[in-house]
């Protein structure tokens, strides 16, 4: 058997590369999860993303959900149309008075529980998975992430150390509506 780190010189990919097989892993784990959890719930990853979104933080408006997720405006409007035709959200306009293109969409209670029957599907899936990891991988692979995702945020926030580059424009955050 080949060493890993032959075959990735030979691939052009430097041993000491960590984002390659990161990338290359979430780029399965989606394709798996579509198949295995979004597929059979009739849903979309990116309608999910949206309804996690708006059960997390609340009501807001389609400009706010765009600074905290990735897509298109026509892609964000389409996922909305479908999640509300399928009564998973809800519109409601602006008040009197205000702009009346603004809106602000909200998760029903169809959509709540929507959301926790695909949470609880991923779930089983992953436990399934899981089992062929030892706790100590489990607890490594825990730990590393959870430092990656700190790290990513650091430099989404103040932009890349060791680099020239920092962040063009602050991080949007969703206005906070009552």
């Amino acid at each position: 058997m080949k060493n890993s780190g032959v075959d990735r010189e030979k691939a052009g990919v430097p041993t000491d590369d960590v984002l390659s097989p990161i990338l290359h892993a979430a780029e399965r784990i989606e394709r798996i999860s579509d198949r295995l959890v979004f597929e059979p719930m009739n849903l979309s990853f990116s309608a999910f993303k949206i309804l996690r979104l708006l059960s997390g933080f609340g009501p807001m408006s389609p400009g706010d959900m765009l600074g905290m997720l990735s897509g298109t405006k026509s892609n964000l409007s389409q996922r909305l149309a479908t999640l509300e035709k399928y009564g998973f959200v809800n519109r409601t306009p602006s008040p009197a008075g205000k702009d009346r293109r603004y809106t602000i969409f909200a998760i029903t209670p169809l959509g709540k529980r929507k959301l926790r029957d695909v949470q609880e599907r991923a779930e089983k899936e992953g436990l399934r998975l899981s089992q062929l990891f030892s706790k100590s991988e489990i607890d490594g692979h825990v730990a590393f992430f959870r430092k990656l995702l700190t790290l990513l945020s650091r430099t989404d926030e103040e932009g890349c150390p060791g680099c020239d580059t920092k962040r063009p424009s602050a991080k949007k955050q969703p206005k906070h509506t009552s």
